[in-house]
């Protein structure tokens, strides 16, 4: 799902380099709090500065990947 979201973005946005990696979550991390505005967790889920190390934004994406695979099962749920 995570690289659904991600690959959809223009390959010109991605950031390579220094600060990259945490740009780039941050944008994700907007794109899915604007999707699941309900969600409470993704609300408390803060962004990462410029300088967060790898491990933190692999805690933090895992957050995200979790908590939007919580929103699509209550969602197919409801649907049901």
């Amino acid at each position: 799902m995570l690289e659904a979201v991600t690959l959809a973005r223009p390959p010109h946005t991605r950031v390579i380099g220094p600060g990259g990696l945490a740009l780039n979550f941050n944008a994700l991390l907007q794109m899915a709090k604007e999707q699941f505005l309900a969600s409470d967790t993704l609300r408390l889920i803060e962004p990462v500065g410029f300088d967060a190390s790898v491990a933190l934004i692999a805690v933090r994406l895992s957050m995200v990947k979790r908590t939007i695979d919580a929103e699509f099962a209550r969602s197919t749920e409801e649907a049901s």
